[in-house]
């Protein structure tokens, strides 16, 4: 596994973990979008078992939240909007960059799975999981 760091449209920074798959040639990409409030350590057994399955995996923490949180947890001002139409939109561009994939496989637990329909870049988006 990999710590990453992802940057958003609007400049935030978002922080991830990569799992890359144990085989050469990946099956394909898969984006775990975490539920609201639930730390990106909380998949990594999931992402591991996922990678040794052939797959590539990117999860990652939405800003105010685990690692994506810069400064006090008071002072942070975020919305379900911004992660939908910034947070995953940014994870999805970064995975695919990486593996070269035309498309990623997306699970989201809870509100993860829910916000598919602020992603502008929704196409990228070959299956959707939603827990």
């Amino acid at each position: 596994m990999e710590s990453i760091e992802i940057t958003c449209a609007d400049g935030y920074c978002l922080r991830g973990t990569f799992f890359a798959a144990a085989q050469q040639a990946s099956r394909a990409s898969v984006l775990i979008c975490p539920a609201t409030g639930v730390p990106q350590t909380f998949y990594f057994k999931f992402c591991g078992w996922l990678a040794d399955q052939g797959y590539d995996v990117l999860v990652f923490d939405y800003r105010g939240i685990g690692r994506s949180l810069h400064g006090d947890l008071r002072d942070c001002e975020v919305s379900l909007q911004e992660w939908g139409e910034l947070d995953q939109v940014a994870a999805l561009d970064w995975l695919l960059e990486r593996t070269g994939h035309p498309q990623a496989l997306m699970i989201g637990h809870s509100a993860g799975g829910q916000m598919m329909g602020l992603l502008p870049n929704h196409q990228k988006i070959a299956r959707v999981i939603s827990v």
